[in-house]
């Protein structure tokens, strides 16, 4: 695994990690869900590496990267502002992007901004709407100051919260704790991410649309949905691959939201949308 690197960026410092060769002729950037970190994409990354450079990015507040000191800055702007200076620096363009939940977003985003950077974009698990519903139930778990006495303990925790990931196999879940805590003082451990990001769940939450976003965007779409998703609606799935871009759509089955991209299914679909000729 490579070792993880740092980006300075307005006095903070924004990780990541490097896979693969930097001479590569194909670059694949991966960033995560709302509360989750570089590390949900090692796997995919690993199996992607022998074909293209592969950049998988802590988002503000997220795993290594520095934690805001203004609370109110996590939001899409600060993202997609830090993933742009990130392009700049990395020198990459006509990139692939896999994202996640908010990774998905901040692709759409960045896309409707700055269509040259993107190439290919694949959703896992979101798209241009939103109900108000899935926010309510992320709203319950966001920002909770946990703390376990052990890493079995917080499989335990992870395995509740986050079941939509899909059928994962004990190691699966125990390294996908690991990767998701950090240790305290007192040989406890608590989640791996600034509570602070909850902040944007204060208030009346309302349902998100963003049709006008999703509607120029330009890049080739792929969109992977979990069965039991209440984020992603079959509806706006269908609506996706019939508007703006005509995404792709893929359904994982056994799966809620976000699958987990872990299994050979969720890795191969991925290589042969982004890869079509070298993947085989």
């Amino acid at each position: 695994m490579p070792k993880t690197k740092f980006i300075e960026l307005h006095n903070r410092r924004i990780a990541y990690q490097d896979w693969g060769s930097e001479n590569s002729q194909h670059q694949t950037v991966c960033v995560h869900g709302l509360t989750r970190n570089k590390h949900d994409f090692d796997h995919l990354a690993r199996s992607l590496s022998d074909i293209s450079r592969v950049i998988c990015i802590d988002i503000a507040g997220r795993g290594e990267s520095d934690w805001l000191p203004n609370p109110d800055k996590y939001n899409y702007q600060t993202y997609v502002s830090d993933i742009k200076a990130i392009f700049a620096k990395l020198k990459l363009s006509n990139a692939y992007w896999v994202g996640t939940s908010m990774g998905g977003i901040i692709g759409m985003l960045l896309c409707a901004d700055s269509p040259y950077l993107i190439k290919k974009l694949i959703l896992n698990d979101v798209g241009p709407f939103i109900p108000k519903s899935s926010l309510l139930r992320i709203k319950e778990y966001v920002g909770d100051p946990v703390q376990f006495k052990s890493i079995a303990e917080s499989t335990t925790y992870f395995k509740r919260i986050l079941s939509g990931f899909g059928d994962l196999s004990d190691q699966q879940w125990d390294q996908l704790a690991q990767n998701s805590i950090k240790p305290l003082e007192d040989e406890k451990f608590t989640l791996h991410y600034d509570p602070s990001i909850a902040n944007a769940f204060q208030g009346e939450l309302e349902d998100v649309d963003l049709w006008n976003i999703w509607d120029v965007i330009e890049a080739e779409v792929m969109t992977i949905r979990g069965e039991n998703s209440d984020l992603l609606l079959e509806k706006t799935l269908t609506e996706m691959e019939n508007r703006g871009p005509k995404s792709k759509a893929v359904v994982i089955r056994n799966a809620g939201h976000a699958p987990a991209l872990l299994s050979d299914e969720e890795i191969n679909l991925i290589k042969e949308f982004l890869l079509p000729h070298v993947s085989r």
